[in-house]
């Protein structure tokens, strides 16, 4: 029952598996298909749909995108109700952003954290990688 699917698709038409490069918007009642695809060496992770506060817009999809040639991550948005204008920013991060980071869009006052949440949360996260206890054992024999 949703109007439109929003999908990260391979850059090389479908003809074999390739890494992603862009975004694709499928209207599911009229199969009409806009696409936004990414420069040759720019890559992109996983992406969000945000939607719109606004109820005459879609709202926004959110990604991540690698840039092979400057070796740079940056954060993009595009509009999604005309992905095929690209994004409409663009905004280089300090660090590179592994493309297997999963990403949601969640709004209300639940999405918040304060940043005492946030240093407890990762050193937990630092305690658990230093004692091994992240680790898969599959030696139950």
């Amino acid at each position: 029952p949703h109007k439109h699917v929003f999908l990260a698709i391979g850059g090389n038409e479908g003809k074999s598996p390739s890494p992603i490069q862009g975004v694709s918007k499928i209207n599911t009642e009229t199969k009409a298909e806009q696409v936004w695809m990414a420069s040759q060496n720019e890559f992109l992770g996983s992406i969000a749909h945000a939607p719109s506060t606004d109820g005459d817009k879609s709202g926004y999809i959110v990604g991540i995108l690698f840039n092979g040639s400057t070796s740079k991550s940056e954060v993009f948005i595009l509009d999604a109700d005309n992905i095929e204008s690209g994004p409409f920013c663009r905004s280089e991060v300090d660090c590179n952003v592994s493309l297997t980071l999963g990403s949601f869009f969640a709004s209300g006052s639940g999405a918040v954290w304060d940043p005492e949440s946030i240093e407890k949360s990762f050193a937990l996260s630092n305690l658990f990688e230093r004692k091994g206890w992240n680790e898969a054992k599959s030696d139950f024999s």
